[in-house]
């Protein structure tokens, strides 16, 4: 009996510690405790680093093993970020395929770059905690808390590093297990990812967009509403209007037929006064004829004046046509090989090229037009062929005239190519602009007048 005395104290002891931790871990939400002071035997140790008192910081979700939401984002620019959330995958893959000493160096060089990162103290800790190294795991939580007193997961696993070292200690106090057996390993959440400011940052902006767009709905909205009501007080007005009027007619109307029924009952006394009224009648009526007539002959002038405007724009259409086709009629025929064997005039083929290229585009003919560029023709590596097509057939469709006018020609030949530098004036219903430009052709032997366009820019004037 004497000899099982220290061992019941111990135990004693560690219970009323037990209800003391348990009792500080409720409590601690209004402050955090220094570390325990150091003691003499390693048992009592364990007892006391398992024991001392933490505060979580946040409150945690572990439903689904989840631990989002309870750190605070770390500071640090876009290029640290992509490196940070990287290597903390690859860690993150490490530790899935259990390859935990890379995890461990991988985890330690991450802390030695970015050491406010509490998301990296929590998955070292639950590694180690998971691997029975729960004094490894104490110090790394309490590191981790020491940069960033905001984490919340750190402080809770602490907590639990603390409880399992207790229950070690207390084994060990009772010499349940051998003093070489390796501590059991304690199961904690990691992070899955790592959240920087930029990432609230972007989530901030995109919030903010979609309060702007919804801010920017309902002004829209107000402004309808706003005409709708203009609308609405308009249509009150007239049905007002129209109600008096109405009124005053019925009035006229029954007056009238009064007037009749009297004068009907004395009708050889009050002849006079029934032409009277009749006249009365007629004169309403003429009355109307003649606004309903206005009203015709207003909405025939507005229909003449449409009519009109349509025909001056097609006779406008046509006049263009015209001019198209005795400017090309007028255009020099450029001849192949003279009649004594002389070199084709290559800088007339050169322009009669870009001219029959301004024709095509003029005339809104999409497929002329587009023949005179190669067959895998793009403007340039943002955009497809197909896109560009597309862009070119709305665009030469879209407007109601097209002129374009080329002139002030300068040809270069470039070896397998050759290029065409000259002025344009481009007119449309909408746009009226004069530049500078400069086509490519690629030769496509010595008949350059069926080169193809491969270049097409814009030159300073």
């Amino acid at each position: 009996m004497v000899s099982k005395f220290p061992v019941k104290l111990v135990a004693l002891g560690f219970v009323a510690l037990s209800v003391w931790w348990f009792w500080s871990a409720r409590v601690s939400d209004r402050s955090v405790a220094a570390d325990p002071p150091a003691v003499a035997d390693e048992a009592t140790q364990g007892l006391a680093s398992a024991i001392q008192p933490i505060a979580p910081a946040g409150a945690a979700d572990e439903s689904n093993g989840s631990i989002s939401g309870r750190f605070v984002s770390v500071p640090i620019d876009e290029a640290g970020s992509q490196d940070l959330k990287q290597r903390f995958a690859n860690a993150n893959a490490l530790i899935e395929s259990r390859r935990f000493d890379q995890a461990v160096h991988e985890l330690d060089s991450l802390i030695a770059d970015y050491p406010t990162t509490p998301e990296l103290y929590a998955n070292l800790g639950s590694l180690y905690a998971s691997n029975g190294q729960l004094e490894l795991a104490r110090k790394t939580f309490k590191n981790g808390i020491e940069v960033n007193r905001k984490a919340g997961v750190l402080f809770e696993g602490l907590q639990k590093v603390h409880g399992a070292l207790a229950a070690n200690a207390y084994k060990k106090a009772l010499d349940a297990t051998p003093p070489d057996t390796k501590p059991e390993g304690v199961s904690l959440p990691m992070a899955e990812s790592v959240e920087t400011t930029l990432d609230q940052e972007r989530i901030i902006a995109d919030l903010k967009a979609q309060l702007d767009n919804q801010q920017s709905q309902a002004s829209t909205t107000q402004a309808q509403l706003g005409k709708l009501a203009s609308l609405q007080a308009e249509l009150d007005d007239s049905q007002k209007k129209t109600q008096a009027l109405m009124s005053d007619h019925q009035s006229e109307v029954k007056k009238l037929q009064d007037e009749l029924a009297k004068q009907s009952e004395t009708l050889l006394a009050s002849q006079t006064a029934e032409r009277e009224a009749q006249a009365r009648v007629v004169r309403a009526e003429e009355a109307a004829a003649a606004q309903l007539a206005e009203a015709l002959a207003k909405a025939e002038t507005e229909k003449l004046a449409l009519l009109a405007e349509k025909d001056s724009i097609i006779a406008r259409q046509k006049q263009e046509a015209e001019r198209l086709k005795e400017q090309a009629q007028a255009e020099p025929v450029v001849a192949a090989v003279s009649a004594v064997g002389e070199e084709p005039d290559r800088d007339a083929q050169a322009i009669a090229r870009v001219k029959s290229w301004a024709r095509a585009w003029a005339a809104q003919d999409v497929a002329a037009y587009v023949d005179h560029y190669t067959g895998d023709y793009t403007p340039g590596s943002t955009i497809s062929r197909e896109q560009w097509l597309e862009q070119r057939r709305v665009r030469l469709t879209n407007k109601t005239f097209i002129e374009v006018d080329v002139r002030e020609f300068s040809v270069k030949n470039l070896g397998e190519q050759f290029s065409v530098t000259f002025t344009q004036h481009y007119r449309s219903n909408t746009v009226d602009d004069t530049i500078r430009k400069r086509l490519v052709f690629d030769k496509r032997g010595d008949d350059w007048s069926s080169a193809k366009i491969v270049s097409e820019r814009r030159v300073a004037n």
